[in-house]
């Protein structure tokens, strides 16, 4: 029996692309695809052609349907996300996706065939780069060092090729007061307290989805090397942007943290007032097996603390 995955779109003036992703979501294999889709206020033809699929196609929801209601990209996401947990308990596996990409046939299937017997569980892969007509640019060869530093060097999962649990979406979603969501995009919340609460994480190096760049992206690559390191972000983040996103990630998830994820927000929480915290961060074996450029920024970084 084929696993159902509930693919969660939110849609901003798109009419230009549109139609390509979502016939190359319908056309998945290996997995039941149910498209739900949220549109944020478009102003082009993006909800018309939303409406022609959703009465042609059984899979395809609107989920707001008559509704011009802008929530911005992240909560767009996040309380259609809530919406499809409520009206599909049956369905245990979620996605993300842009409105503007194209994913290989084989995406959701080959996500799903590494899940974990763990129920806190979370997939993403690299991204081939394509311009407008798909034509390749570079593909992404991120480097992911498995542990639970990596919260604070910035998300390397994009949202478009995250596959995840209903548990990790339940977990993630507990929160619902919290201010700004801490202040993250939704794919970035969701990496993130992945992995402070014990989740497994399934990073595949291979690609199955075409990430369009075009001059009317909504969210787009930015300062990001080939390589998926953000030195720009990792460089220019203002002082204490990752000190206070770790409280608010420790304060509003302190239910559900593991001990190793409490151990690490409570160290870059109070790096700047104690000396004893900043010292064993730039001692961290997991740190300085990032290698020396990432490491001395480390703890540049943390002498100066601008963490």
């Amino acid at each position: 029996m084929m696993e159902k995955v509930a693919v969660i779109m939110s849609t901003y003036n798109g009419e230009r692309f549109i139609r390509e992703q979502i016939d190359s979501i319908l056309a998945q294999e290996g997995v039941e695809p149910l498209l739900v889709i949220r549109d944020d206020g478009s102003t082009d033809g993006t909800t018309r052609i939303i409406e022609e699929y959703s009465e042609r196609c059984g899979n395809v929801v609107f989920q707001n349907r008559g509704e011009k209601k802008n929530l911005g990209v992240r909560d767009s996401f996040l309380s259609l996300l809530e919406w499809a947990i409520r009206q599909y308990p049956d369905i245990n596996f979620f996605a993300f996706s842009d409105q503007d990409d194209f994913w290989k046939k084989e995406k959701l299937a080959e996500a799903v065939r590494t899940k974990s017997a763990n129920p806190k569980w979370l997939y993403f892969s690299n991204k081939t780069i394509v311009d407008e007509e798909r034509n390749i640019l570079y593909d992404e060869h991120l480097v992911y060092y498995h542990d639970v530093l990596e919260i604070f060097w910035g998300s390397q999962a994009s949202g478009c090729t995250m596959v995840f649990s209903r548990s990790i979406a339940e977990n993630v979603l507990r929160c619902r007061d919290t201010p700004h969501r801490c202040g993250q995009l939704h794919d970035s919340l969701f990496y993130r307290v992945s992995h402070v609460i014990g989740a497994d994480i399934t990073f595949d190096e291979r690609s199955f989805i075409l990430y369009r760049q075009h001059g009317n992206n909504v969210i787009g690559i930015e300062h990001t090397a080939k390589t998926g390191m953000n030195w720009y972000g990792l460089l220019h983040k203002s002082p204490h942007f990752i000190s206070t996103l770790a409280g608010q990630i420790r304060d509003n998830y302190q239910s559900v943290l593991n001990w190793e994820g409490k151990y690490y927000l409570d160290l870059v929480c109070g790096y700047q007032n104690s000396f004893r915290c900043r010292w064993k961060l730039i001692l961290d074996r997991k740190a300085r097996s990032r290698g020396f450029k990432l490491y001395a920024i480390w703890v540049g970084k943390l002498l100066l603390q601008r963490l």
